[in-house]
């Protein structure tokens, strides 16, 4: 005894040897360098030798030779020995199960001070009164007190789930019920709607055809007065040299462009790469396996998925609940593994049974989370197919999306096809046959009737005007003429560099009331002689006669080049450059003119309107078609603004500081947007970007940032 317990340097020295070999994992070395040292009752080693036929290393694993090596060093009073004979005899493994002598063990160990064989000891003290009180009492008489708490909480657990769901199926039944009988109803109506839909568009259709054929004549002998007025616009053209330079000089500053970015957020449904704070990370207490699960939680913290599944899954197959409690989380949350809520129940289940308390509320948890989640996405499917239920694809989604957010994967894979079928059924929609218009289609194709017609009645009005007016512009011109040579051979030299209108300068006026663009259409009271007065006065205010007479001349020879066959609506920057000054008694809203910024000022409130009304038609008609706003397409877009538009009740749009701002063939309009709802408001500055599209005007650009005092 005296040698076991002073061991000489030889041995001291092999026993290091094997130590190392142990470490480099040569572990046969150390097998045939420890083996020696063991036969000779050296307890450390005999410790060491059962480790490794305990686990196999450098031998086949073998626990019956593992426990006859941790008996010869126990009887040494190795702690470590005597702490692992507790735990196979409370196993059973290579022993018969017997936790009377797993005690005797662990309490050994325990006298020595081994911290885990005190925590073994309590644990199985508990265990084993718990046993004792379940074989001296009656399972259905006697039950203890706090076992018949458990099953009461149990009970009316279970019974606030049934009542839950039960009112949840009986609120599908009762919504599937409404919603049949609203089918039915619906469906009624659009066939009587459709046959009404089909006479009213045969004649629509005729309708249609002969206003188009009228609103091309038209516009055949307007487009023929286009063509005409190029000629007029050649001899004016070195007059108009000098208007685009007072043009260029009168050009106010221009309001700088909002640049808001947009943000996207995207947050993940349910976050199955976090390891939070429920992560077991306690030490084992099983053999030598503490290293294994210290080596599988910081895989598990590294991501390395695969290599903490394997060391978890060979702790849990040994019964260690802290393995078992983490392996159940990997696949709740799918990590390394596809996610399997049977497969985490189990393993929760296991953990649980061995009295880990933590396992049991992560049980429960799921238990109830899982309910739900398949709940939900076998409800989502029902409304998918339409099986036993009407089909609704945003019930559908509504369903897969509570289920994906449970954290049900597959149910996050439903929602994401659903979405892209929904989007094809809306293209296929579009595309459909005019044969079967809707009845939306049919209020448009009415709305097309209205719209032609008064396109037709505008035209005809026009032309009427143009022909009645044809004859007084004759008679004043040739009067022009005549009068234009009378004062050219009056005139004398000079050049005066601006044009003096008395004490009011309207230079800058006259170049903006006179400028005409292709969109620009004039007014019943501004007729040709109006126009000519006006041009007369403005010539005979210049001071040299030279200037008057090529003034005269110049108009004169455009008037009688062209005949004044028809009226001309001249280009931007067509008009020469002369002053009007208003005349005694005459006002300026004579000669009104709606201008570019005039029509998209209209559209502006009209969009505004839509707006309020929610008319999602209408409102998303003032886009153009490839608006995409922050989404990828269009698409996607018109969706999210449909969304949005049905969530709110009792829209409120209200328009301040509008800034309109034209740049060739668009317009950018700036204003202060506050929009109420019944739930919701916001105060926001927005900018409005429309290009010229066709006789239209569509948003191309849409920006909008917080307005500073917004609250």
């Amino acid at each position: 005894m005296l040698f076991f317990a002073r061991p000489s340097v030889a041995i001291v020295t092999e026993y290091r040897k094997a130590v190392d070999a142990y470490k480099k994992e040569d572990y046969k070395t150390s097998y045939n360098l420890i083996f020696p040292l063991a036969k000779q009752g050296f307890a450390q080693a005999q410790y060491n030798l059962g480790v490794m036929y305990g686990n196999g290393r450098g031998v086949a694993k073998d626990y019956s030779k593992a426990i006859k090596w941790w008996n010869l060093a126990a009887d040494q009073g190795n702690d470590k020995a005597q702490y692992n004979l507790g735990v196979m005899y409370e196993k059973g493994k290579g022993v018969k199960k017997n936790l009377k002598t797993a005690k005797k063990w662990f309490q050994l160990a325990s006298n020595q001070g081994l911290a885990k064989a005190k925590e073994k000891l309590n644990l199985l003290l508990n265990k084993t009164k718990e046993h004792l009180q379940e074989n001296t009492t009656s399972s259905k008489e006697l039950k203890s007190s706090k076992e018949l708490k458990k099953s009461y909480k149990e009970i009316k657990d279970l019974q606030t789930t049934n009542a839950s769901l039960r009112s949840e199926l009986d609120q599908i039944k009762s919504e599937k019920t409404r919603a049949i009988e609203a089918t039915d109803q619906a469906n009624a109506e659009a066939k009587q709607e459709q046959l009404a839909s089909l006479k009213e568009l045969k004649k629509s259709y005729k309708g249609i055809k002969d206003l188009q054929i009228a609103t091309a004549s038209l516009r055949s002998e307007l487009n023929q007065i286009k063509s005409e007025k190029t000629r007029a616009i050649e001899a004016t053209d070195q007059a108009n040299a000098e208007a685009k330079q007072e043009q260029l000089a009168s050009i106010s500053d221009k309001p700088s462009e909002l640049n808001t970015g947009s943000i996207s957020f995207r947050e993940d449904a349910f976050n199955v790469a976090r390891y939070g704070g429920d992560t077991i990370t306690e030490a084992g207490d099983y053999i030598n396996d503490s290293d294994p699960l210290h080596a599988a939680i910081n895989s598990l913290g590294k991501k390395e998925f695969a290599l903490a599944r394997q060391l978890f899954l060979n702790l849990a197959d040994k019964g260690m609940a802290e393995a078992q409690i983490n392996l159940g989380m990997m696949f709740e949350r799918g990590q390394g593994v596809s996610q399997d809520f049977k497969e985490a129940i189990r393993w929760y289940r296991l953990a649980a049974d061995q009295g880990l308390i933590k396992a049991q509320d992560k049980l429960n948890s799921l238990l109830k989370k899982s309910a739900k989640a398949q709940i939900n996405f076998g409800l989502g499917m029902r409304f998918e197919s339409g099986k036993g239920v009407p089909k609704d694809f945003e019930e559908a989604t509504r369903r897969y999306r509570l289920a994906a957010d449970l954290g049900l994967i597959k149910a996050q894979e439903k929602l994401n096809l659903l979405l892209n079928k929904k989007e094809e059924i809306l293209r296929e929609n579009s595309a459909s046959s005019e044969k079967f218009k809707s009845l939306k289609e049919l209020k448009k194709s009415y709305k097309e009737i209205k719209d032609l017609q008064a396109t037709n009645a505008s035209l005809r009005s026009e032309l009427n005007q143009i022909k009645s007016e044809k004859t007084k512009t004759i008679e004043a011109t040739n009067q022009a003429n005549a009068k234009a040579k009378q004062e050219q051979l009056a005139s004398t030299s000079g050049n005066p560099s601006e044009l003096n209108t008395g004490s009011d300068s309207f230079r800058g006026d006259a170049f903006d009331v006179g400028r005409y663009s292709e969109d620009t259409f004039t007014e019943v009271g501004d007729d040709i002689d109006v126009k000519f007065d006006s041009f007369r006065f403005g010539c005979s205010q210049l001071k040299n006669k030279d200037q008057q007479s090529e003034c005269f001349e110049k108009f004169s020879e455009a008037i009688a080049k062209d005949k004044i066959k028809k009226h001309s609506i001249f280009k931007k920057n067509s008009t020469p450059n002369l002053t009007k000054k208003l005349q005694p008694g005459k006002s300026r809203n004579n000669n009104k003119v709606v201008t570019s910024k005039d029509l998209v000022s209209k559209h502006l409130d009209k969009w505004a309107r839509a707006w309020e009304k929610q008319d999602i038609e209408l409102y998303l008609s003032f886009y153009s078609k490839e608006f995409k706003g922050s989404k990828e397409r269009h698409a996607d877009w018109r969706i999210s603004r449909q969304t949005a538009l049905k969530r709110h009740a009792n829209i409120s749009i209200q328009l301040q500081n509008i800034q309109i701002r034209q740049d060739k063939d668009t317009v950018d309009i700036n204003f202060i947007q506050t929009f109420k709802s019944d739930g919701f408001s916001d105060i926001g500055i927005k900018e409005l970007v429309w290009e010229k599209n066709g006789s239209g005007w569509r948003i191309i650009k849409e920006t909008w940032m917080p307005h500073k005092n917004t609250t």
